[in-house]
């Protein structure tokens, strides 16, 4: 359910969202609820494939525990209709098949877009956002900069978005300043069972010497 699915090189589709994107970006997105929106993967999935309605409430609700009305089927489905009509998509993209069903026709041209792919410019802003957090510092004095004027290899490669810096940098100055804040965090971890290893030591010696 993570992949998006471009429709007829005109819409987007987005199952995670429950909305239909145009791509050339003329107009805002269409929200679909989520049932109707599940309807559309349906017919995506099963494509070219008749759907009765007793397949659609099993898989849509039934499956989920929910068990409702012919009458809420028929409004979802309606109102996907009336969704896929706004984006401009032809009346028949959802053909109906009297008394059989329902089916998404294969002259509708479907393109999987994986997740990874499926938004390109979200997932780079994501990955800038994780870098640009401000640097640690440990008083007044950047912890990741080891001399004035030198930048790091690793900040060098980012020399060109200015305020951006290196998550491997920022993950090592964190650590850095872990390291002066608890200086004896390894005793501490270790106190108890270097207790316990002494007392069982001077118990032993007090054996030995009263029973030789």
């Amino acid at each position: 359910m993570n992949n998006s699915y471009v429709i007829n090189n005109a819409i987007k589709f987005s199952p995670a969202d429950n909305k239909l994107f145009f791509l050339n970006g003329t107009a805002d997105a269409i929200t679909l609820n989520h049932p109707a929106s599940l309807c559309f993967l349906e017919l995506i999935r099963k494509q070219g494939e008749i759907i009765t309605q007793q397949d659609f409430m099993n898989e849509i609700w039934h499956k989920n525990g929910k068990y409702v009305t012919a009458n809420t089927y028929y409004q979802n489905i309606c109102l996907l209709r009336k969704c896929l009509k706004k984006t401009g998509l032809d009346e028949n993209t959802i053909v109906t098949v009297p008394r059989k069903g329902l089916m998404l026709p294969r002259s509708v041209e479907i393109k999987i877009l994986p997740v990874a792919s499926a938004d390109p410019l979200n997932h780079m802003e994501g990955r800038l956002a994780a870098c640009s957090q401000p640097e640690p510092t440990v008083g007044n004095a950047p912890t990741g900069v080891a001399s004035p004027g030198i930048k790091p290899a690793a900040e060098q490669a980012f020399s060109d978005s200015p305020g951006v810096k290196p998550c491997a940098l920022i993950q090592g100055t964190q650590r850095k300043k872990a390291m002066l804040k608890f200086p004896h965090a390894g005793w501490k971890r270790y106190k108890t069972s270097f207790l316990f290893t002494l007392l069982f030591f001077f118990d032993f010696i007090i054996t030995i010497k009263v029973f030789p």
